[in-house]
């Protein structure tokens, strides 16, 4: 009794992942294509479109096979948003400010400087 619901789960899953996979890597390849060559309204339409329109058939094709193929679908897809992101980016050190110091400056409790003119104050009345 227990298989016959692990199975249509399991495939989902799997379908999800492969139609997460693609969803992901592709937004990963505009972004980069924005990022190298500038901001292109019509690439990105185009990419929002096709990213879309793959992710809502799969997933309407999934959910006419039943609910546990749609469940464990979009459980895949939401799962490989992370692996995708740690494989395109990878695990890089934080890089370290010029000063060595080693802290962001925001939150380390540095202290926020003045700046140097008077630009950013309010004069009082």
């Amino acid at each position: 009794m227990m298989t016959e619901h692990l199975v249509p789960l399991g495939l989902g899953a799997l379908a999800g992942a492969a139609l997460g996979l693609a969803f992901y890597v592709g937004l990963w390849a505009t972004v980069r294509r924005v990022a190298a060559h500038g901001p292109s309204r019509p690439l990105l339409a185009v990419s929002f479109a096709v990213r879309t329109a793959l992710a809502a058939v799969t997933l309407t094709l999934l959910a006419r096979q039943g609910v546990a193929y749609l469940l464990g679908a979009v459980v895949g897809f939401v799962a490989t948003r992370p692996l995708v992101t740690r494989a395109v980016v990878g695990r890089r050190p934080a890089a370290r400010p010029p000063d060595g110091r080693g802290g962001s400056g925001v939150g380390s409790g540095s202290g926020a400087q003045a700046p140097a003119s008077g630009a950013g104050r309010e004069s009082a009345p």
